[in-house]
């Protein structure tokens, strides 16, 4: 999983998390398994008491949160429970 980083170019699955939260196994497993099944997206992990402002920007309630990018538009987003079919079925539904 990437670091923040530009987020403009492709598809982005940008993963808030809030302190502590950053390393939740079961998340995380997740994620990987996502990233397996979809390698044409890039993963970027948030924490968002370093970066607050995403979370404004994309009024986020809840953490843990999926935001999806496609060229750094808004596509998409989940947030409280994530489990995999869902995160499938909010990626596939764009393509």
């Amino acid at each position: 999983m990437d670091k923040l980083l530009d987020y403009s170019n492709g598809k982005v699955l940008l993963y808030l998390y809030g302190g502590y939260h950053s390393n939740c196994n079961i998340t995380l497993a997740m994620l990987d398994k996502i990233n397996q099944a979809r390698p044409d997206v890039r993963i970027v992990k948030i924490n968002t008491l370093k970066h607050y402002h995403i979370k404004e920007k994309y009024n986020i309630k809840a953490l843990p949160a999926l935001i999806y990018l496609e060229n750094g538009i808004f596509i998409n987003k989940m947030s409280g429970s994530l489990n995999y079919k869902s995160v499938l079925m909010m990626l596939d539904g764009s393509d």
